[in-house]
């Protein structure tokens, strides 16, 4: 025995080295806390990038990150409204049914659709996982009942079904499917702007772009960068919804790295900035973050399935630029309905 163990009574180095290790979990618990690191049973990592669905968050993408940089979460997740999620419209609205869950709920002056959302509700109710699996190491699928977003802990009369896939260095592809059972009365032909999927990033990724001219992916075409923010005169994003005619959009940094989200069916992009006086900084807890949403028109089945598929890419306006390019080239659709 050499060192510091040969000056130690075995029982004190034991107990020396269970509070040093003790320490040592505390610190990565608080870290995993801080950045909403998943568990490793929740995360996909190719050596490049790691995506994570979060437990307390209904099982929605709520951590994306470099694999050599593990806090550096592009996804904030201060409330169950944002992280990456599946979040559908449709009547009636108001949706107050008659058991009175959605009664005297302080959202948009108590008038809003149907909506159930992946992570959970207005009062941080989280949606119940129904199964997870991971058929192999690039890919995990959930099954979850959502719950109604501007209600009182209101499951839905659906369930979400999401497939994760990492298909590259730094893109992931996902399939979002809708699962739609309801037994109430309303208006099924009344068309609603969906959210393809809703998309919050942290407050560092605070410059917002795509392109929006007449040549996509054409050599020498500019992108467009919006000043993104929110209009407290109409109450809702600013620019809000932008045209997007090479099916992107991406929050990036002062050096071009960030998040591009892209939905090959569609064109047109909400986006915005929550708090914009904070752009530049801000982890997931923090309340600053920037919106984007890919969005399109579609009146949804009473009873039935609806699914769409997007690709997220990690990387420079460069790299998320040319991945749509050649998933557009290659008509990368999946299984796209609409």
């Amino acid at each position: 025995m050499t060192g510091v163990l040969a000056a130690c009574v075995i029982p004190v180095c034991i107990s020396y080295m269970n509070k040093a290790s003790s320490r040592e979990l505390a610190a990565a618990s608080e870290i995993a806390y801080q950045f909403r690191i998943p568990p490793d049973q929740y995360i996909l990592d190719n050596g490049k990038i790691r995506i994570g669905v979060n437990a307390e968050l209904g099982h929605s993408i709520g951590y994306l990150a470099p694999s050599n940089d593990p806090t550096k979460n592009v996804v904030n997740s201060a409330d169950s409204g944002r992280e990456i999620q599946m979040s559908f419209y449709a009547g009636p609205n108001p949706y107050n049914p008659e058991s009175g869950e959605c009664q005297d709920v302080e959202w948009n002056n108590g008038s809003w659709p149907w909506n159930p959302i992946g992570a959970g509700d207005i009062d941080q109710n989280s949606a119940e996982l129904l199964s997870f699996e991971k058929p192999n190491k690039w890919t995990m699928k959930t099954l979850t009942r959502p719950l109604q977003w501007a209600c009182h802990n209101l499951p839905c009369e659906c369930t979400f079904e999401q497939t994760i896939k990492l298909v590259g260095d730094h893109v992931v592809h996902v399939t979002a499917t809708l699962h739609n059972n309801r037994t109430d009365d309303y208006d099924d032909t009344w068309a609603f702007p969906q959210e393809l999927p809703a998309v919050y990033t942290n407050g560092f990724l605070h410059r917002f772009v795509t392109y929006n001219g007449s040549n996509p992916f054409m050599e020498n075409e500019p992108v467009a960068e919006y000043d993104a923010g929110w209009s407290e005169t109409q109450n809702f994003w600013f620019p809000g919804g932008i045209s997007a005619t090479e099916h992107w959009a991406a929050f990036v940094d002062e050096n071009d790295w960030g998040l591009g989200i892209i939905n090959l069916q569609v064109t047109n992009v909400l986006g915005g900035f929550h708090i914009p006086w904070n752009k530049g900084w801000g982890g997931p807890r923090d309340h600053q973050t920037g919106y984007m949403a890919p969005a399109s028109n579609y009146a949804l089945p009473k009873q039935g399935d609806f699914s769409y598929d997007y690709y997220l890419v990690l990387g420079t306006v460069e790299e998320i630029r040319s991945f749509a390019k050649l998933a557009y080239t290659h008509k990368m659709y999946g299984n796209s309905r609409g």
